[in-house]
């Protein structure tokens, strides 16, 4: 191989090593999501749980002034009105971890994908056989974008989470605005520092 064409095969190699890195982030931050969820569904399930024993044990309390105290309209509309919240809240859970596992399933194989592609690339550099390159690219560009649908399929678990209980959709709202408040902030200074130039030219 000439020089070009060495360096050309080290930049597709550094590629494909930089897209095994971010792959591997991605999954990381994907299964603390799916873990978090998962606690979730489980306070989630237990609170439910709960509520349904206290509403069943309302008809057979030993203690009559107890009885009637629990049997009141208010304290039976405020348990039905908790079960119904808690249910919801559990069928939305379940529903963002379903998305949360498709995405850690697409990071993975694009994990593999990404693999295999560098290992075509390695191979390439020993054997003279440049139908290893065609192959590589192809696989790069499956893993590039199983890489975008896994991503995707994470970003669908904070967008269709609860606000009261999406803490880290709350955090990632939160840095996005703190990051678009640095950047006009950064803008206006070096529109300031541009415009005396400006003036005394």
């Amino acid at each position: 191989m000439s020089i070009e064409q060495t360096n050309q095969l080290i930049l597709l190699i550094l590629n494909s090593a930089l897209m095994m890195l971010l792959s591997a982030g991605l999954l990381c931050g994907a299964w603390l999501r799916q873990d978090m969820l998962l606690q979730q569904i489980r306070q989630a399930k237990s609170r439910y749980q709960r509520l349904t024993r206290s509403s069943g044990e309302l008809d057979t309390t030993s203690n009559l002034i107890e009885a009637d105290r629990l049997k009141s309209d208010s304290f039976r509309a405020d348990i039905k009105t908790n079960i119904k919240r808690l249910r919801n809240h559990r069928q939305q859970l379940k529903y963002q971890y379903e998305w949360s596992r498709v995405g850690m399933l697409v990071l993975h194989a694009a994990l593999i994908v990404f693999g295999i592609s560098l290992l075509c690339l390695s191979l390439r550099s020993l054997f003279d056989i440049d139908r290893l390159i065609i192959i590589s690219l192809v696989l790069f560009t499956l893993g590039s974008a199983g890489l975008i649908a896994g991503s995707g399929c994470t970003l669908m678990t904070l967008s269709k989470g609860d606000r009261k209980h999406n803490a880290s959709g709350r955090l990632l709202g939160q840095l996005m605005v703190q990051g678009v408040f640095l950047y006009q902030k950064l803008y206006r200074k070096r529109k300031t520092k541009a415009t005396p130039h400006a003036e005394s030219g």
